[in-house]
């Protein structure tokens, strides 16, 4: 009989159909269950998991190694403030965490839990880039990971637009000018939406 206040279900949405059958014969009233799980959502949890009292689905990256994780959480209806504030302070020790409406879960884990394979593919061509025209590739790493960590900082404490900040780089006739034309001439703004949807329409069909 499983005793403790909160359970945490850190595994692949994969593994639900035979685990979550196993775990409700253990659970007892007034336990929270969260759930870290692509696709799976509170309904469910809450149809294979009928002895659970609250479902908490949470979202966290992979940045969460460096404490640096964007998390999300959605809460099922009966869900207590106590039990809010108590994901909220466990998930705030890996970074940050806010609370969005389950409809917009699917959205959050392609922004902000695929995104970071995104960037580190970004990170990694610019450096690649430096390479090619003749830089060492981890002093490239580290000078494109620096220039990346300080333009989301730039952005969010900035208060502006991203576009805004855009054109105060770029000077007239000057060379950013000239790399933001390149993206844009090859389709960089609708490669990303694309991946974004990509991620989305994976996530559905794990529903």
């Amino acid at each position: 009989m499983m005793k403790a206040d909160v359970i945490i279900l850190a595994v692949q949405p994969q593994s639900f159909a035979e685990l979550l059958p196993k775990l409700n014969e253990h659970l007892f009233p007034n336990q929270t269950v969260i759930s870290i799980a692509a696709g799976k959502s509170i309904n469910y949890l809450e149809a294979n998991l009928s002895k659970a009292t609250t479902i908490i689905r949470v979202m966290p990256n992979i940045n969460a190694i460096v404490g640096a994780s964007t998390t999300c959480f959605s809460a099922s209806k009966n869900a207590t403030n106590e039990a809010k504030e108590m994901v909220i302070t466990l998930f705030q020790t890996i970074g940050s965490i806010v609370e969005l409406p389950e409809e917009q879960f699917t959205i959050f884990s392609a922004i902000a839990g695929a995104s970071p394979a995104f960037s580190y593919m970004y990170i990694d061509t610019l450096a690649r880039a430096a390479v090619r025209a003749g830089m060492d590739k981890k002093q490239a790493l580290q000078i494109a990971s620096s220039a990346v960590l300080g333009s989301a900082k730039m952005v969010m404490e900035s208060h502006e637009h991203p576009w805004e900040l855009v054109d105060q780089v770029c000077s007239p006739g000057g060379t950013t000018i000239e790399g933001v034309t390149s993206l844009q001439n090859d389709q960089f703004e609708s490669t990303i939406f694309d991946a974004v949807n990509a991620v989305i329409k994976k996530d559905h069909s794990l529903a």
